[in-house]
């Protein structure tokens, strides 16, 4: 009895969102999927998430990833050779080539990062690109009528050999069909890691951005600030997202920002971000003022832009020591004169490359020597220190493991001059 009453009571409004508060955000996302009558309490109750990537067509949650794409599905028995699993994610043609669906105009209610800047560009070379490969694989398709192709040996090549004798495009349709024997959907697919938890498709009538800012916008728009560990964005592509949208977070780290401008994405973060723990990019020109919001900045490239970087506290991830940047800024700081104090920490160092910039900056004027004082450490390169004015210097000096026979990084910083008076 008692187990039948607690079965049909329902929970308070103040025990509902205490319920919610502790859930993982994933499963508070679909337990308001399917039950359409809390999710106005849902969208109320804080969201906590521990590591969100914005990507172009996907969203991956903590370990959850929700991704869209382009699906064929075949209206006949499936043709020899195939695949059935092939999802693409960008907008095709009715044949199967990459194009470009103009989105539909956003409106008050969005606003969008997007580095595609000529959408009518855009389409003229994916036109040319769907005219070339139709162009080259009919060729081949009448090159192996008549016997003018050999039996290759790899065995990629000799899958496009038979493709081409069928008369088949490598993304799959008959050459002499006037109606592909195929339609096209937008498959919705949720995992887990490797697990998939759901797959959906529907109609695939608009462009896929256009789906995408549908599911943005159920997931995201309507709640209060959302605090996130780490926010990874890649904003290449193009981007939709709700105004009002607004993630407090700790780290921020960028990829693909090559031919992007990041600074759409300061709409993304909340007043209460800043300062940022800090911020990887692979950015390699950094002239944004996102990037001076930070405590610590880690560059995965080294910027062109060496001597202009204004930021305290960098960190250089790259695999290569550039030496003779190195050089040119302290060069440059000489010249015009450095007003800030950063410390700049190269990860990627080897002592012959240590040994080697030493000889270098000794030669500069001003230049002393200062030894390590633990003996105990006698590979340690010593330290160097060249001064810029009357009133600074550079602090040249490695860090190693306790040992003292691993090199872990090599370190400069503009510090003030201690034998001034």
């Amino acid at each position: 009895m008692n187990e039948q009453v607690l079965k049909g009571k329902p929970l308070s409004y103040v025990a509902l969102t205490r319920l919610l508060k502790h859930i993982q955000p994933e499963k508070r996302f679909e337990i308001s999927r399917r039950c359409p009558s809390i999710r106005a309490v849902e969208l109320a109750v804080p969201l906590h998430i521990n590591t969100l990537y914005l990507k172009e067509l996907e969203l991956i949650v903590n370990e959850t990833s929700y991704s869209l794409g382009v699906q064929t599905v075949f209206n006949h028995p499936k043709p020899r050779l195939i695949k059935t699993d092939r999802v693409v994610q960008y907008d095709v043609d009715k044949y199967g080539f990459k194009c470009s669906r103009i989105p539909s105009r956003p409106d008050e209610s969005e606003f969008r990062i997007d580095s595609r800047n000529d959408w009518n560009e855009v389409k003229k070379i994916d036109n040319f690109t769907r005219h070339f490969d139709h162009f080259m694989w009919t060729n081949r398709k009448e090159a192996c009528e008549r016997g003018l192709l050999t039996q290759p040996a790899n065995p990629e090549l000799k899958e496009d050999l038979r493709r081409s004798r069928e008369g088949l495009f490598y993304h799959q349709f008959p050459i002499n069909e006037i109606e592909p024997i195929y339609t096209h959907q937008i498959q919705f697919k949720v995992k887990n890691g490797e697990k998939i938890l759901r797959v959906e498709t529907m109609a695939y009538n608009e462009s896929v951005h256009d789906a995408m800012k549908y599911l943005v916008f159920k997931m995201f728009k309507g709640r209060d600030t959302i605090s996130v560990d780490t926010l990874k964005i890649n904003p290449d592509g193009y981007h939709r997202y709700p105004v009002g949208l607004n993630f407090r977070a700790r780290k921020l780290e960028m990829f693909k920002t090559k031919k992007v401008c990041v600074c759409p994405v300061f709409y993304l973060l909340d007043v209460g971000s800043y300062q940022l723990r800090s911020i990887t990019t692979d950015a390699e020109i950094i002239r944004s003022s996102i990037y001076d919001n930070c405590d610590h900045l880690y560059l995965l490239k080294h910027p062109a832009n060496f001597w202009e970087l204004r930021q305290i506290r960098i960190h250089f991830m790259e695999k290569s020591f550039p030496a003779d940047k190195i050089r040119g800024v302290l060069h440059k700081w000489q010249e015009i004169g450095q007003l800030l104090k950063p410390f700049f920490t190269f990860w990627h160092v080897s002592y012959q490359e240590v040994n080697d910039l030493y000889c270098d900056l000794l030669n500069e004027p001003g230049a002393k020597l200062r030894k390590v004082a633990n003996k105990r450490r006698i590979q340690q390169p010593c330290q160097i220190l060249v001064p810029l004015s009357n009133f600074i210097e550079v602090k040249f000096f490695c860090k190693t493991n306790r040992k003292g026979d691993t090199l872990k990084s090599f370190n400069m910083i503009v510090q003030d001059r201690k034998d001034v008076f």
